[in-house]
């Protein structure tokens, strides 16, 4: 497939393609979608001749009829477009997030600004060695709900279906995101509170491709300019392995509540109601321990965020 260099190229390049005229086009989408219910021959014409562009949502739609992914074909920053808001944007609202909640990305020992952390991957000494620091971190920002063994935790992050990635500045752990591969099945005992995640094990995860769920065990930014960095991790991971259709974890006082403000989730599971202000995650007017949410596959890749992140990281 040759990446189209804008919207008007991509929709008229593909119609001629289908051997559809405008006005063919346009019924065959309003059947399609509801999205695209209302559009007509003279639509059609517009965006081909760049007079106005598709929304988001219903290019998705297009996007998806004409058998393309929207992460692939908007996630390229060679592709103009108008609609989507600006990575300026995102970086505004990832700093914003992250500045009215202290405790998210606040690391008292780094610099205020660092070229570059080093990064190791599972299988390093270091990475092993901060499996520690991670049963640490869990315990901690979870007031003890969850409380993991460092054997289980480096198991788990050797299997051949888990990532494990570490940053550190000078040898300092500043952050990390480890995640596991669940069968469809063992993900829905977790969600129906038949299996807690710290009774993960590793004969539990994928051995053999199949329908699965990135589900994040841990996952943390030491600091602002990094956070984007650490939610790419599990998206690349999605974007890279067809048969993930979603990506769930537990949502504490923590980073991962920045997950909530910036892209389309459903809360599967409510923890134990907290009494104590100190602790747990205020979500419409109650108090829980941890939410327990997931970002379904399709939507996650066609939200104006993920697709901004994807061309950030192509314009690299």
């Amino acid at each position: 497939m040759t990446k189209p260099i804008d919207l008007k190229s991509y929709i008229r390049n593909n119609r001629l393609e289908h051997g559809l005229t405008q006005e063919q086009l346009a019924y065959a989408l309003a059947d399609y979608s509801d999205e695209l219910s209302d559009i007509d021959a003279l639509t059609i014409s517009r965006w081909e001749l760049g007079k106005v562009e598709p929304s988001l949502n219903r290019l998705n739609s297009i996007i998806y009829y004409f058998g393309d992914q929207p992460h692939q074909i908007l996630g390229d920053a060679g592709l103009q477009l108008r609609n989507l808001p600006s990575s300026r944007w995102l970086d505004k609202k990832l700093h914003e997030k992250v500045k009215i909640k202290h405790f998210i990305g606040s690391h008292p020992y780094l610099p205020k600004r660092i070229e570059k952390l080093d990064r190791f991957e599972k299988n390093s000494d270091f990475a092993r060695e901060s499996v520690y620091l991670v049963q640490a971190y869990i315990e901690n920002v979870s007031h003890g709900l969850s409380s993991w063994q460092s054997g289980k935790l480096l198991a788990l992050q050797a299997h051949a279906s888990s990532q494990a990635y570490y940053f550190a500045y000078h040898g300092l752990l500043a952050c990390h995101c480890l995640f596991v591969t669940l069968p469809l099945n063992v993900y829905s005992k977790i969600c129906e509170g038949e299996l807690e995640e710290n009774q993960i094990d590793d004969d539990l995860l994928v051995q053999t491709d199949q329908a699965s769920v990135c589900y994040i065990i841990s996952i943390y930014s030491g600091r602002t300019d990094t956070l984007e960095q650490m939610l790419c991790l599990p998206i690349n991971y999605l974007v890279q392995h067809p048969l993930v259709e979603r990506i769930s974890l537990r949502v504490y006082r923590d980073i991962s509540s920045i997950w909530m403000n910036l892209l389309p989730y459903t809360v599967i599971r409510y923890g134990p109601i907290c009494s104590n202000e100190g602790e747990g995650f205020r979500f419409q007017g109650k108090r829980y321990s941890y939410l327990l949410i997931e970002f379904e596959r399709n939507t996650l890749l066609s939200s104006p965020t993920v697709i901004n992140m994807l061309r950030n990281q192509s314009a690299e």
